[in-house]
């Protein structure tokens, strides 16, 4: 085989490369693992079953589902869960998909109204961030 035929093997080879790649999804915006807080300043139980967070590079609301959560009055909950699309963003408020337990026992489930987190409305989402809730 002459060099010029090994070149054009070697090079043949190289091209079918990118085509054999398995595809792999692109993780670069996925916050990593961010404390998300949320204390219960309510005087009856509630449940927390999904989180809506405010991406600002987007100006957009998303969702994480979270595992259904009773937190008792006056106690807290935090959530380490993967936020999608959102690294290095700024996340400004949060709401809460959740039901309370009155009188007449557990309540439909609702979007609470947005609430800002203590750390304030500029916290960028990134591996060890930290954002409070409070419940009211």
């Amino acid at each position: 085989m002459t060099t010029r035929h090994l070149r054009f093997f070697r090079n043949a080879v190289l091209a079918m490369i990118p085509a054999m790649a398995i595809p792999v999804p692109a993780f670069a915006d996925l916050c990593r693992n961010p404390d998300v807080k949320v204390i219960n300043d309510k005087s009856i139980a509630m449940e927390v079953r999904q989180i809506r967070y405010k991406d600002m590079c987007q100006n957009q609301w998303r969702t994480e589902d979270v595992p259904d959560t009773e937190i008792l009055p006056g106690a807290s909950h935090t959530f380490h869960d993967d936020l999608e699309y959102v690294e290095g963003c700024v996340v400004s408020q949060f709401q809460l998909y959740r039901r309370v337990f009155g009188s007449a026992g557990w309540t439909s489930v609702i979007w609470g109204n947005p609430l800002t987190p203590s750390e304030g409305s500029n916290v960028v989402c990134v591996t060890g961030a930290n954002y409070t809730l409070h419940n009211p």
